[in-house]
């Protein structure tokens, strides 16, 4: 099953319009596990324990940022940068896109800090903000011991998981061994009037990349629009920052803020502006493949019987009889392809946010088999009756779709109106084709009834004359 599931999601990439965004996650090249026979290592009273967070990247995977813990100790010339979720080859499309059905191995290291940040400077010039944590001497031991046993080779292999077990999740449990106060005590990012969902996070990271963005909103589920607790949504960095910036800490019966100081590492060089796609533009192209469709769905049937009256007609009659076949053929198998790829997703998909995900009850998976029926004219009642049917049901999710218990992306309704509009013609042109040539060829039949009843009268008239 796996491995079926693999070619299809290379497949789908293939086809697809957009790339679908991955989350906090980093490749393996700077980093390196320590020795299994460590030796166990104290710090002095000069130690400092940050949490440094890097903005978002050029990359698309990179677009939600990266946590990560530092160390830093002048005395014993400790300057160590702990990174998790980190994953081989993340630059590839196929371990993108794998992280979405496969269960993959994440992995945790260490490298200098400085090594750390001359390489990401080089490659993705982004912004890096440490904030130093305001804990006593024990408790940065008790990190830096948990930094080191996690980062040995046996346990540096970790699941990864897009929401609940990436490079913000792991930074924030282990700021967590030594802060009492749990995070979801710090409600100032949560509002009950307007709570913040998987989506709304996801999504609005992604809004200068519109086709990612409504990648995201596709392939989401149902699951991922539920209200999220402050908990849950410091997978994101930069929201773990806020969070860790306003949060508190009891010491000797004081409360003291988490943070004592926060400072801009490295801030990115100025780059020439380029030229954005507007946000939008997922809809503009779909609203015109939408009115093409469905003015050729009108013009369609005119040229036909335009074509029964005047030859001159028939040429133009052909050649958009053969574009239409070929975009319903394209439009109804990526349709189902895609729907295919939902479902599988919603039942088999290794990440919890994808489940319940219901585009495919407006985009079936049936529409892989009955694209090719498009080529047919043969007037069959199976095939008019599933199109009609399909339209039926694309209307019914056009018309509640804003009621769903899933969003839907604004963008799609044109998809829906195209599916309307070729599903009608392909259920109606069959039968209505057919019943138009069986008027035809009774009315031939009975001209030609006509004229040899004539013919047979004429005959006959000299015989009939003295």
């Amino acid at each position: 099953m796996e491995s079926c599931l693999k070619r299809i999601f290379t497949f789908a990439l293939c086809f697809s319009f957009f790339l679908l965004p991955l989350f906090s996650a980093e490749n393996t090249a700077y980093l390196s596990p320590y020795p299994q026979n460590f030796t166990q290592h104290t710090l002095s009273a000069l130690a400092e324990i940050s949490l440094i967070t890097f903005d978002s990247g050029d990359s698309l995977f990179r677009a939600f940022g990266h946590s990560s813990i530092r160390v830093s100790d002048p005395v014993k010339n400790i300057d160590k940068l702990f990174t998790f979720g980190a994953i081989e080859n993340i630059d590839s499309p196929s371990e993108q896109l794998s992280l979405l059905y496969k269960r993959k191995k994440c992995k945790a290291g260490a490298a200098r800090f400085l090594d750390v940040l001359k390489y990401d400077n080089e490659k993705q010039n982004r912004l890096v903000i440490e904030q130093k944590l305001n804990i006593s001497r024990e408790d940065k031991e008790k990190i830096y011991s948990y930094l080191l046993w996690k980062t040995q080779e046996l346990n540096v292999i970790d699941d990864y998981d897009l929401t609940k077990n990436n490079c913000a999740t792991i930074s924030r449990d282990v700021i967590k061994l030594a802060w009492s106060t749990a995070l979801s005590e710090n409600r100032f990012l949560y509002d009950s009037a307007s709570p913040l969902s998987y989506r709304s996070l996801i999504v609005s990271k992604l809004s200068t990349r519109p086709w990612a963005a409504l990648a995201a909103d596709f392939f989401l589920g149902s699951a991922a629009d539920r209200h999220a607790t402050i908990y849950d949504i410091t997978f994101m960095p930069d929201i773990l920052r806020s969070v860790v910036s306003v949060a508190k800490i009891k010491s000797n019966g004081e409360t003291l803020p988490l943070i004592k100081s926060t400072s801009v590492i490295y801030t990115p060089i100025e780059k020439k502006s380029k030229l954005s796609a507007s946000p939008r533009t997922p809809e503009l192209v779909f609203m015109l493949l939408a009115a093409l469709a469905m003015c050729m769905t009108l013009l369609q049937p005119s040229l036909y019987l335009l074509s029964l009256k005047n030859e001159k007609a028939i040429t133009a009659q052909r050649i958009a009889k053969s574009l239409m076949q070929s975009f319903d053929i394209l439009f109804f198998f990526l349709t189902g392809l895609l729907g295919l790829l939902c479902l599988l997703l919603s039942i088999f998909g290794k990440s919890k946010i994808t489940a319940g995900n219901i585009n495919f009850m407006w985009l079936l998976p049936t529409n892989i088999i009955f694209a090719f029926s498009c080529y047919k004219e043969k007037n069959r009642a199976i095939i008019s009756g599933y199109f009609l049917a399909l339209a039926y049901l694309s209307l019914f999710t056009f018309i509640f779709r804003e009621k769903f218990i899933q969003h839907i992306n604004p963008a799609f309704s044109s998809i829906m109106l195209i599916t309307i509009s070729r599903s009608l013609f392909q259920a109606l042109s069959r039968p209505l084709k057919a019943m138009l040539q069986a008027t035809a060829l009774s009315r031939n039949t009975s001209a030609q009834n006509r004229l040899y009843t004539t013919g047979q009268q004429l005959l006959r008239s000299p015989l009939q004359n003295p």
